[in-house]
């Protein structure tokens, strides 16, 4: 391309020439930026007011500390020092959370230039959280085998324990000392026999076979159960809309999914607590989804135990017995079923976790 060309392309003034380049950056999906020496904005792109949820005017002349205090010691920061002090491009994949909420996830390539660092970031929240969930998946999927496995040679030896004992606590006569003892352990066979009895559940939440069921049915029918995991005084509250909500699963999953999450809001709430199980449809940016809301007016979490709660064997309550296989297997399954898990809390103000699946389609 000669000078004639550029001339043409781009016009004849210098004035002419800097709107066109701007007009060509605005243009672009990616964020370009140039920082000055002392990480002052000298110039950003449409992008990076769309990324950031801030204007122009309230970018230039600032520096990016100035404009977003809480970056003060993230590895975006480390990287754009380096950048500077080394004269050689970095890159790094960093999380933003705008003003209005809603975390993100960028990658910025950090090149030196002589005014400076050129910035450009791109948006790779949706690859990412889709690793994350692959991650998660292949997690899951090798925790369900070795589960079941344990479980099943686990199982064995608990009934030949359990059928050996019984039969000593039978032979022993009236007023034995030992009988005691005996029924002690009797009753940690059968917690024990519980706990295998999850981790056979969480294996087999991986190879349930899928069909269309009704959410909202399901609910319905499992509602007797639900109330038993929430006796009186403490209340429950069941409210499941008019509309047909069909989902791809099964109904032995999701009422699992039911139990763990009401008997998890039980734990947590006191005795005169209310949980509450709302089923329905919700509009998002990916089109209408199932929901199903299990809320609690209990203790609540802090941030810390809220990024673990899913962990497998993560648990608040170990003193009361907790397994922490739980909510693990509700994790499990909503990922077996191509939906999410996602929970909401603050200490002294309960909790929230909302299960969004895809919606079938019937007929």
């Amino acid at each position: 391309m000669n000078s004639t060309d550029v001339t043409r392309l781009l016009g004849s003034t210098a004035e002419e020439q800097l709107v066109r380049f701007a007009s060509t950056f605005d243009a672009l999906w990616e964020g370009v930026q140039l920082l000055g020496p002392d990480w002052r904005y000298l110039y950003v792109n449409q992008a990076v007011c769309r990324h950031g949820g801030k204007t122009r005017e309230a970018l230039l002349g600032r520096t990016v500390l100035e404009v977003y205090p809480e970056l003060a010691h993230s590895e975006l920061v480390t990287r754009l020092a380096e950048a500077l002090a080394t004269g050689q491009p970095r890159t790094v994949l960093t999380p933003f959370t705008p003003a209005g909420g809603g975390e993100s996830w960028f990658e910025v390539r950090i090149n030196p230039h002589e005014h400076g660092l050129v910035l450009f970031s791109r948006d790779v929240t949706a690859q990412h959280r889709l690793e994350l969930e692959r991650e998660r998946e292949q997690k899951f999927e090798a925790l369900g085998h070795l589960a079941g496995g344990v479980a099943h040679d686990f199982n064995n030896l608990l009934t030949v324990i359990a059928s050996s004992t019984q039969s000593v606590l039978g032979d022993l006569p009236a007023g034995s000392p030992l009988a005691d003892e005996l029924r002690e352990s009797l009753e940690a066979t059968e917690r024990a026999a519980a706990l295998a009895q999850q981790l056979l559940a969480f294996s087999k939440s991986r190879v349930a076979p899928l069909q269309v069921v009704s959410l909202d049915e399901v609910t319905r029918t499992s509602q007797w159960l639900l109330a038993r995991l929430v006796p009186p005084p403490a209340r429950l509250v069941v409210d499941v809309g008019p509309q047909p909500v069909p989902v791809r699963a099964n109904q032995v999953l999701l009422e699992q999914v039911l139990m763990n999450l009401v008997l998890n809001a039980r734990h947590a709430i006191a005795d005169t607590g209310e949980v509450r199980v709302e089923v329905g449809i919700q509009m998002t940016p990916r089109g209408p989804r199932a929901v199903l809301r299990v809320a609690d007016t209990g203790r609540g979490m802090d941030a810390a135990t809220c990024a673990r709660v899913f962990d497998p064997f993560f648990t608040t309550r170990e003193r009361e017995g907790g397994t922490g296989l739980g909510l693990t297997t509700v994790a499990a399954i909503a990922s077996r079923l191509a939906g999410s898990i996602d929970v909401q809390s603050e200490l002294g103000r309960g909790t929230t976790f909302t299960l969004s699946l895809p919606l079938a389609e019937v007929g």
